[in-house]
Protein backbone atom coordinates (compact mmCIF):
# COMPACT_ATOMS: atom_id res chain seq x y z
CA UNK A 1 0.00 0.00 0.00
CA UNK A 2 1.24 3.76 -0.48
CA UNK A 3 0.70 6.82 0.41
CA UNK A 4 -1.08 9.38 -1.67
CA UNK A 5 -1.45 12.56 0.19
CA UNK A 6 0.54 15.10 0.67
CA UNK A 7 1.07 16.17 3.96
CA UNK A 8 0.59 20.21 3.30
CA UNK A 9 -3.07 19.52 1.77
CA UNK A 10 -5.08 18.74 5.13
CA UNK A 11 -3.46 21.78 6.69
CA UNK A 12 -4.38 24.21 3.85
CA UNK A 13 -7.53 23.30 3.82
CA UNK A 14 -7.79 22.87 7.43
CA UNK A 15 -6.67 26.99 7.84
CA UNK A 16 -9.05 27.57 5.07
CA UNK A 17 -12.08 26.36 6.89
CA UNK A 18 -11.08 27.53 10.10
CA UNK A 19 -10.93 31.11 8.32
CA UNK A 20 -14.64 30.58 6.63
CA UNK A 21 -16.52 30.06 10.24
CA UNK A 22 -14.47 32.59 11.73
CA UNK A 23 -15.82 35.36 9.43
CA UNK A 24 -19.52 33.55 9.99
CA UNK A 25 -18.94 33.96 13.18
CA UNK A 26 -17.74 37.40 13.65
CA UNK A 27 -20.50 38.61 10.95
CA UNK A 28 -23.31 36.85 13.06
CA UNK A 29 -21.77 38.55 16.26
CA UNK A 30 -23.19 42.04 15.08
CA UNK A 31 -26.51 40.20 14.91
CA UNK A 32 -26.29 38.35 17.88
CA UNK A 33 -23.27 36.59 20.46
CA UNK A 34 -25.21 33.47 21.14
CA UNK A 35 -26.54 32.89 17.26
CA UNK A 36 -23.00 33.31 16.45
CA UNK A 37 -21.84 30.73 18.56
CA UNK A 38 -24.49 28.37 17.37
CA UNK A 39 -23.61 28.47 13.58
CA UNK A 40 -20.01 28.68 14.45
CA UNK A 41 -20.14 25.20 16.20
CA UNK A 42 -22.38 23.72 13.54
CA UNK A 43 -20.32 25.01 10.84
CA UNK A 44 -17.33 23.85 12.49
CA UNK A 45 -18.48 20.44 12.76
CA UNK A 46 -19.77 19.92 9.31
CA UNK A 47 -16.54 21.77 7.61
CA UNK A 48 -14.21 19.27 9.65
CA UNK A 49 -16.68 16.09 8.55
CA UNK A 50 -16.12 17.33 5.05
CA UNK A 51 -12.40 18.04 5.53
CA UNK A 52 -12.09 14.43 6.80
CA UNK A 53 -13.99 12.95 4.03
CA UNK A 54 -12.27 14.69 1.78
CA UNK A 55 -8.85 13.33 3.51
CA UNK A 56 -9.37 9.98 3.32
CA UNK A 57 -11.94 9.04 -0.09
CA UNK A 58 -12.12 12.19 -2.20
CA UNK A 59 -14.51 10.69 -4.65
CA UNK A 60 -17.16 10.74 -2.26
CA UNK A 61 -17.43 14.37 -2.25
CA UNK A 62 -15.92 14.87 -5.71
CA UNK A 63 -17.29 12.10 -7.86
CA UNK A 64 -15.22 8.75 -8.37
CA UNK A 65 -13.55 8.48 -11.65
CA UNK A 66 -12.73 4.47 -11.83
CA UNK A 67 -11.08 3.23 -15.18
CA UNK A 68 -11.71 -0.33 -16.22
CA UNK A 69 -9.42 -1.33 -19.54
CA UNK A 70 -9.07 1.96 -20.30
CA UNK A 71 -12.39 3.17 -20.14
CA UNK A 72 -14.34 5.26 -17.61
CA UNK A 73 -16.97 3.22 -15.48
CA UNK A 74 -20.26 4.90 -14.19
CA UNK A 75 -20.42 5.31 -10.72
CA UNK A 76 -23.75 5.51 -9.32
CA UNK A 77 -24.42 8.75 -6.87
CA UNK A 78 -25.45 6.38 -4.11
CA UNK A 79 -22.44 4.13 -4.38
CA UNK A 80 -18.93 5.00 -2.38
CA UNK A 81 -15.76 2.97 -3.29
CA UNK A 82 -12.60 2.99 -0.98
CA UNK A 83 -9.48 2.25 -2.61
CA UNK A 84 -7.04 0.30 -0.25
CA UNK A 85 -4.22 0.06 -3.07
CA UNK A 86 -4.00 3.98 -2.23
CA UNK A 87 -3.23 3.66 1.46
CA UNK A 88 -0.70 3.21 3.45
CA UNK A 89 -2.18 1.19 6.17
CA UNK A 90 -6.17 -0.27 6.87
CA UNK A 91 -6.80 1.84 9.63
CA UNK A 92 -7.47 4.23 6.44
CA UNK A 93 -10.43 2.56 6.14
CA UNK A 94 -11.20 2.09 9.26
CA UNK A 95 -11.40 5.93 10.01
CA UNK A 96 -13.45 6.31 6.60
CA UNK A 97 -15.74 4.14 7.78
CA UNK A 98 -16.69 5.78 10.90
CA UNK A 99 -16.68 8.79 9.51
CA UNK A 100 -19.12 7.53 6.80
CA UNK A 101 -21.52 5.44 8.98
CA UNK A 102 -21.81 8.62 11.37
CA UNK A 103 -23.33 11.14 8.38
CA UNK A 104 -26.85 11.82 8.08
CA UNK A 105 -27.51 9.98 4.47
CA UNK A 106 -24.39 7.54 3.78
CA UNK A 107 -24.35 5.34 0.82
CA UNK A 108 -26.49 2.44 -0.24
CA UNK A 109 -22.98 0.71 -1.15
CA UNK A 110 -19.65 0.76 -0.77
CA UNK A 111 -17.42 -0.81 -2.41
CA UNK A 112 -14.06 -1.93 -0.96
CA UNK A 113 -11.34 -2.29 -3.24
CA UNK A 114 -8.42 -4.79 -2.51
CA UNK A 115 -6.37 -3.25 -6.06
CA UNK A 116 -2.44 -4.24 -5.77
CA UNK A 117 -3.06 -6.31 -2.68
CA UNK A 118 -1.57 -9.75 -2.46
CA UNK A 119 -2.11 -10.83 0.63
CA UNK A 120 -3.79 -9.57 4.31
CA UNK A 121 -2.48 -10.06 8.05
CA UNK A 122 -4.22 -11.04 10.68
CA UNK A 123 -4.68 -7.40 12.17
CA UNK A 124 -5.99 -6.72 8.68
CA UNK A 125 -8.79 -8.50 8.72
CA UNK A 126 -9.59 -7.68 12.34
CA UNK A 127 -9.91 -4.25 11.28
CA UNK A 128 -12.00 -5.29 8.05
CA UNK A 129 -14.53 -6.80 10.16
CA UNK A 130 -14.77 -4.27 12.20
CA UNK A 131 -15.76 -2.12 9.28
CA UNK A 132 -18.26 -4.66 7.84
CA UNK A 133 -20.31 -4.38 11.11
CA UNK A 134 -20.00 -0.52 11.40
CA UNK A 135 -21.07 0.03 8.14
CA UNK A 136 -23.52 -3.20 8.13
CA UNK A 137 -25.12 -1.95 11.48
CA UNK A 138 -25.94 1.23 9.33
CA UNK A 139 -27.63 -1.07 6.33
CA UNK A 140 -25.14 0.06 4.02
CA UNK A 141 -24.63 -3.13 1.52
CA UNK A 142 -20.57 -3.98 1.13
CA UNK A 143 -18.99 -5.12 -2.10
CA UNK A 144 -15.65 -6.57 -2.14
CA UNK A 145 -13.60 -5.77 -5.04
CA UNK A 146 -10.00 -6.34 -7.62
CA UNK A 147 -9.36 -9.68 -4.77
CA UNK A 148 -6.87 -11.75 -6.15
CA UNK A 149 -7.16 -15.31 -5.54
CA UNK A 150 -4.61 -15.68 -2.56
CA UNK A 151 -6.85 -12.66 -0.68
CA UNK A 152 -10.09 -14.71 -1.71
CA UNK A 153 -8.37 -17.73 0.28
CA UNK A 154 -7.70 -15.32 3.17
CA UNK A 155 -11.44 -14.60 2.92
CA UNK A 156 -12.79 -17.46 3.30
CA UNK A 157 -10.88 -18.68 5.90
CA UNK A 158 -11.66 -15.47 7.84
CA UNK A 159 -15.14 -16.22 7.24
CA UNK A 160 -15.36 -12.84 5.77
CA UNK A 161 -17.32 -14.22 2.93
CA UNK A 162 -20.07 -14.86 5.03
CA UNK A 163 -20.56 -11.30 6.35
CA UNK A 164 -20.68 -9.76 3.05
CA UNK A 165 -22.47 -13.06 1.02
CA UNK A 166 -20.75 -14.93 -2.02
CA UNK A 167 -22.47 -12.20 -4.03
CA UNK A 168 -21.04 -9.64 -3.15
CA UNK A 169 -17.39 -10.19 -3.73
CA UNK A 170 -15.84 -9.75 -6.90
CA UNK A 171 -12.34 -10.29 -8.73
CA UNK A 172 -12.81 -6.69 -11.02
CA UNK A 173 -14.49 -3.71 -10.27
CA UNK A 174 -16.74 -3.92 -13.38
CA UNK A 175 -18.38 -6.49 -11.97
CA UNK A 176 -19.01 -4.75 -8.73
CA UNK A 177 -20.33 -2.15 -9.44
CA UNK A 178 -22.89 -4.19 -11.72
CA UNK A 179 -23.92 -6.01 -8.52
CA UNK A 180 -24.23 -2.23 -7.06
CA UNK A 181 -26.76 -1.31 -9.90
CA UNK A 182 -28.50 -4.50 -9.29
CA UNK A 183 -28.44 -3.80 -5.23
CA UNK A 184 -29.42 -0.04 -5.61
CA UNK A 185 -32.96 -1.23 -7.58
CA UNK A 186 -33.62 -4.06 -5.17
CA UNK A 187 -33.44 -1.18 -2.42
CA UNK A 188 -35.48 1.15 -4.30
CA UNK A 189 -38.00 -1.41 -5.25
CA UNK A 190 -38.59 -2.46 -1.61
CA UNK A 191 -38.57 1.11 -0.34
CA UNK A 192 -41.51 1.75 -3.05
Amino acid sequence: MKEEHSHGKPITGIIRDFIIVVVVVAFLCLIDSQLAAFVGAISFSMLLIRRVILYYNPGFINGHHIYYQERELTVSKEVDIFDLGKVSSFQYLYNYSEVIAGILIPPRIFIIRFCGILSLKEWEFDILKGVLHRLQSRKIIVILSDIEENVMDQVEWYLIEKEVGVGNIFFNISDALRQARKALIRVKITIA
